[in-house]
């Protein structure tokens, strides 16, 4: 039991001196996020054994304390799926309320059906004689489909991790990525995050007496009336921000272009001089764009996240993810085959085992 107590702390303390590693130099890394909630479990693991071992078992607070833990770990693995269809569920009937009805404002209820799927399928095949390639193919499935949902924890700690970078005082400018327009006007959530950009600037200002100055990036879209730079930047200048200090970028389409137009912007603008700049978003938009932002030369640029509508924020999070994984889908569809090809190989090992052993 030491052993196994000192094993696992060590592992505990690695994942924790990696994650400061990644955190410090990488925050947009995945494994940023995979070191931290290997951290945690590792952590928690080592923490229930410890305070039941022999010496601090009459210890009756530090032995509740682990047993407590080790309940809601088991609670969340048996029942923790049924959770979350059930939180999807209700989302969608939410965001169905108050937004349109499309694919794109769907896609919770789409998670929560293929949930659904997954597990009725699961049990109807495991009662049914199925032959035994098809035992192997379905849980080759079950594995690439496991291995996902982890890698969905991993992206949501991640995300959450970077939302907590916040850029310091004082920046020379202030990105605003634009989000599109509705009748050619800024609509809320594009008012967000101008709004998060004049709070910054306006802190600034009262610390060190100097703005920042905005870069409001968005181009014309094909049903729109103007660029959204354009109208951005007449939004700022209405609630009193300096015009002059309102610069606008309307040729990009994506975020990626956002990027690297406006840094082409700054770059003139600085001369070869060193600048400071900062880029505002939607919280869960911000991981993205700071991959974006260091593909673009803008290593060092931190996101000012702007507050999302509760009941949008899961709709739009399972968005940022499939627009994750297309940034580098060959990639993703190589680790699905993997871990597909593992699950049937794993399958048909243990049956081969079970078969050469039983008795």
């Amino acid at each position: 039991m030491d052993i196994m107590i000192t094993a696992i702390t060590i592992v505990s303390i690695g994942m924790l001196a990696l994650f400061l590693w990644f955190f410090r130099f990488d925050r947009t890394s995945l494994v940023t996020g995979f070191c931290f909630d290997a951290f945690l479990i590792s952590m928690a693991a080592a923490w229930v054994l410890f305070t039941n071992s022999g010496a601090l078992r009459e210890n009756r607070v530090l032995e509740l304390s682990g047993i407590i833990i080790f309940l809601f770990c088991l609670f969340l693995a048996l029942f923790g799926i049924f959770i979350l269809i059930g939180y999807l569920l209700i989302n969608t009937r939410a965001i169905l309320k108050r937004e349109s009805r499309s694919l794109s404002n769907s896609l919770t209820l789409v998670c929560a059906v293929c949930l659904i799927a997954l597990i009725i399928l699961s049990f109807l095949f495991r009662g049914a004689d199925m032959p035994e390639w098809f035992s192997s193919v379905w849980f080759g499935v079950l594995f690439a489909a496991a291995f996902y949902l982890f890698h969905v924890f991993v992206f949501l700690t991640t995300l959450a991790l970077y939302n907590t970078s916040k850029p310091r005082i004082p920046q020379d400018y202030l990105i605003v990525l634009g989000s599109g327009l509705i009748d050619g006007e800024v609509p809320p959530l594009l008012a967000g995050r101008i709004g998060r950009a004049l709070r910054f600037a306006k802190k600034q200002q009262k610390k060190t007496g100097a703005r920042p100055v905005l870069i409001m990036s968005g181009g014309r879209g094909a049903d729109e009336p103007r660029s959204e730079a354009a109208a951005m930047r007449e939004y700022a200048a209405a609630r009193g921000y300096e015009p002059a200090l309102i610069l606008i970028e309307d040729q990009s389409t994506n975020t990626l272009e956002n990027m690297r137009f406006s840094k082409a912007i700054m770059d003139e603008r600085a001369s070869g001089r060193p600048y400071s700049c900062a880029f505002v978003s939607n919280g869960y938009h911000l991981l993205r764009a700071g991959i974006y932002a260091k593909q673009s030369g803008l290593k060092k640029a931190r996101g000012l996240g702007a507050k999302t509508a509760g009941y949008y924020r899961p709709n739009a999070i399972i968005r940022e993810y499939i627009a994750f994984l297309a940034m580098h889908k060959k990639r993703f569809v190589f680790f699905a085959l993997v871990m597909f090809a593992a699950g049937v190989f794993l399958e048909f090992s243990l049956r081969i085992f079970s078969d050469k052993f039983v008795i």
